[in-house]
């Protein structure tokens, strides 16, 4: 299967009509337009964000060992999937997210996971076959922050596994928690309540593990710090730094 060659994709999130922007990336850096693709569903818009409509990391994932796009689509509940060749999106396909206002999406080997922002605020699992996304059943978990379908500032920031797959974390910004589920190696999560973990600074949003896979970092929107933490198996986080 092509990998991408020499591709950036951006997500467009417009409000009547989401879109996915490709441009072919030179050997200087430099970008150009190579096409514009509709994803069949609608961006989003929180109320209170001024410069960041999803308030959110992770809309936008390329999978490698699929060589699928995938995007979310706030305003319309659904995910969008594409089969990249080169800058080329193809196969579009559209499925439910299973909530209200998805906004970021992790994935690990065959497996997503979908955070929905808006409502109970909840995450959905897919599995990732050759037809796009399917649902997967008894992977749906709720967060219980019952947002607005339009949320505030409580609407969670990230999905993202561990990179072993043992733990798929989650930060809320407003409730400053990093809430965390153990997961079973069918792709499941292992209990029906996230492991509830306080946040060591203020605002937890994205996060990201260091080249050994083991420190899990969470950028803090409030006062722009960063923690560290070792994510046990059990969901609970140790303070590193």
């Amino acid at each position: 299967m092509p990998a991408p060659d020499h591709a950036v994709f951006v997500q467009g999130n417009e409000l009547d009509g989401n879109t996915i922007h490709v441009f072919a990336r030179g050997d200087d850096c430099k970008l150009s337009p190579s096409g514009t693709y509709t994803t069949g569903g609608k961006g989003g818009d929180q109320v209170d964000a001024l410069t960041d409509s999803l308030a959110s990391q992770g809309s936008l994932v390329y999978d490698d060992a699929s060589g699928m796009l995938l995007a979310v689509n706030a305003g319309s509940g659904t995910v969008t999937s594409f089969l990249v060749e080169g800058q080329q999106l193809k196969v579009r396909r559209v499925v439910d997210s299973g909530g209200e206002f998805p906004a970021s999406i992790a994935v690990h080997g065959r497996i997503a996971y979908v955070m929905n922002a808006g409502g109970e605020v909840s995450v959905q699992g897919f599995r990732i076959t050759g037809k796009g996304l399917k649902p997967l059943q008894g992977s749906h978990r709720s967060l219980g922050l019952d947002n607005e379908d339009i949320p505030l500032s409580s609407s969670p920031g990230e999905v993202e596994f561990t990179p072993d797959g043992r733990n798929l974390a989650v930060t809320t910004k407003s409730n400053n928690t990093v809430e965390v589920f153990p997961m079973k190696r069918n792709g499941l999560p292992a209990v029906a309540e996230p492991v509830v973990n306080k946040s060591a600074g203020e605002v937890p949003f994205a996060v990201s593990f260091d080249g050994t896979g083991k420190r899990m970092l969470v950028a803090e929107a409030e006062k722009s710090t960063v923690t560290t933490y070792q994510v046990k198996r059990d969901g609970k986080l140790r303070i590193l730094q």
